[in-house]
């Protein structure tokens, strides 16, 4: 913990528990990645460095006919069609990356790989963003618990609101996401907007008890702790369908280190202390337990010992 001025910093460590994917928006498609089976591994290509490898083998042009012909699906065949040898691709590799079990699960071919949020010098990380998500969300969930513990008359408003809501949307799918968008900010703006700035209207985002509360990016982490892990569609029944589609995520045991500052003249308006937004999340770990992984075949309880962020996709 460091406090300069009116700003707290804690350090705060995360430790991966299961496998954690976090996604960029980028994929890659079996034309730019190798799938090597036998081996259980995927290697991803520098595409600099492969464009400078084909151009210095006279290979460009062959290789702009690959990627346009709709026909080819698989950079192997690419590779052994020209005589590109296993040997010549450590030439070009950015990074090899293993899969999580001994093969894939299910009939479907593996097909495109969805990759996890990088750096600018390609290394993964946890955006501060989606920490701060994650705590936002635990956080909202305590601050409704305590606030109507005690008080039913709250949660019977809340209830009686969203009936209302539900009713004049005429089972129109469109509508209904509208309407509960629009309710379920009036209220989220009663339980988190308890700052008070001048000339502010209460909801207005300026009086939200975030705004106190920053969190950092992670430290970048090492390649090494990707992984690729397989979609698995499960049910509360113990069904589950293997997806072919392939996330990189960090492995368990992955250890992350980032920051939370907290402004301490805002904290002493919302009543946010470090020890507060941890009470949130060892609640919120519990809540969901409760409520929804306890139902899923196989879940694990995570080690009561410690608090459990639920984080990612």
């Amino acid at each position: 913990m460091k406090t300069i001025g009116h700003l707290t910093t804690y350090t705060v460590n995360l430790e991966v528990q299961s496998p954690l994917f976090i996604g960029s928006g980028e994929t890659v498609t079996k034309k730019e990645y190798l799938h090597i089976p036998q081996e259980n591994k995927a290697v991803l290509f520098d595409l600099q460095k492969l464009a400078d490898y084909l151009q210095k083998k006279n290979l460009m042009k062959q290789y702009q006919n690959y990627l346009l012909d709709d026909r080819e699906k698989n950079i192997y065949n690419f590779f052994r069609n020209n005589n590109i040898r296993p040997q010549e691709y450590a030439q070009f590799t950015d990074y090899t990356i293993d899969m999580a079990g001994e093969s894939i699960q299910g009939d479907k071919p593996m097909r495109e790989l969805h990759l996890f949020v990088k750096d600018a010098q390609g290394n993964p990380y946890i955006p501060g963003s989606s920490l701060k998500g994650a705590l936002r969300t635990a956080m909202l969930a305590y601050k409704i618990y305590i606030e109507e513990k005690d008080a039913p008359e709250k949660r019977n408003e809340r209830n009686e609101k969203y009936l209302q809501t539900l009713n004049k949307c005429e089972n129109n799918a469109y509508k209904i996401k509208s309407e509960f968008n629009r309710a379920n900010t009036e209220f989220e703006a009663q339980w988190l907007n308890k700052l008070t700035m001048l000339e502010t209207k209460p909801s207005d985002m300026v009086n939200s008890v975030m705004r106190g509360i920053s969190v950092s990016d992670s430290l970048p982490i090492a390649k090494e702790q990707l992984m690729l892990s397989q979609k698995i569609d499960g049910t509360i029944k113990g069904n589950v369908q293997y997806m072919p589609l392939f996330r990189e995520c960090l492995r368990p045991g992955t250890v992350c280190q980032f920051t939370i500052t907290i402004d301490e003249h805002m904290a002493a308006q919302s009543g946010w202390t470090m020890e507060e937004i941890l009470e949130a999340v060892r609640f919120f770990k519990k809540w969901q337990e409760q409520h929804f992984y306890k139902f899923f075949a196989g879940y694990e309880t995570p080690n009561p010992q410690k608090q459990t962020l639920w984080l990612g996709g």
